[in-house]
């Protein structure tokens, strides 16, 4: 609740990005906060932006493994095929991290 009253009076930007460029979306997905994650996109949070290593909030909702952000990120249009700075997918960090149900989720949107 805090967190749509702060965004929905102006409070807080919801595409600022940290020291790190992470934003609240990537922060929220690699917790797996389902409804902060909701909030945000549908405050028009941006899911293809990226931190300083490349990560967008799907990587980090795929490499914790929590499919249900990544359902959602997938429905608002999250970019599978953007690579980190280390060449890797979020397909691929899915699979580096053993979570083969998320990375099957991926790859079938």
């Amino acid at each position: 609740e805090v967190c749509r009253i702060l965004i929905d009076h102006g409070y807080a930007n919801v595409n600022f990005q940290d020291s790190s460029q992470k934003t609240a979306l990537s922060l929220a997905c690699f917790e797996g906060h389902v409804e902060v994650t909701k909030i945000l996109l549908a405050r028009g949070a941006n899911v293809r932006i990226t931190d300083k290593y490349g990560w967008t909030a799907l990587m980090f909702a795929s490499y914790n493994g929590h499919e249900e952000v990544c359902q959602l990120l997938l429905e608002y249009n999250s970019d599978s095929s953007v690579k980190t700075i280390n060449g890797k997918t979020a397909i691929i960090l899915a699979h580096d991290a053993k979570h083969t149900n998320v990375a099957n989720l991926i790859e079938k949107f």
